[in-house]
């Protein structure tokens, strides 16, 4: 079993996987980091689907860019493996509901800005 090197992603937005992921990784120009699938609680787009929200039990992750619905559904799916911000469009295959073919993506996804905020605990 190998690990796809996060460094393959400097162009692209987001990268999934056809099985579920145990951690999503994160990266931008001030950090990169991995937290666990386990730890999300919450997964908010803006109706404009330009900020993502990304609540999990220690982190806020805001995630700006534009046309962020397919990085939605990959991260409620478990399938998104990585986001990262990037100065190009990441076009991905997707899988027809009703159909074995993968199919092109009509809208195009970028990430411009990706803030992770630690959570503090309550008291």
């Amino acid at each position: 079993m190998s690990i796809e090197h996060f460094s393959k992603l400097a162009g692209d937005c987001l990268s999934t996987s056809g099985s579920p992921i145990l951690c999503l990784r994160l990266e931008s120009a001030r950090e990169r980091l991995a937290i666990p699938y386990a730890s999300l609680t919450a997964v908010r787009l803006s109706t404009d689907e330009t900020i993502l929200t990304l609540l999990f039990v220690a982190h806020r992750v805001t995630i700006k860019g534009r046309k962020l619905d397919e990085a939605h559904c990959a991260i409620a799916a478990g399938s998104a493996a990585a986001l990262a911000v990037g100065r190009r469009s990441f076009r991905s295959s997707l899988q027809s509901s009703n159909s074995s073919h993968p199919i092109e993506a009509a809208e195009t996804i970028a990430i411009t800005d990706i803030r992770i905020e630690s959570v503090e605990a309550a008291p």
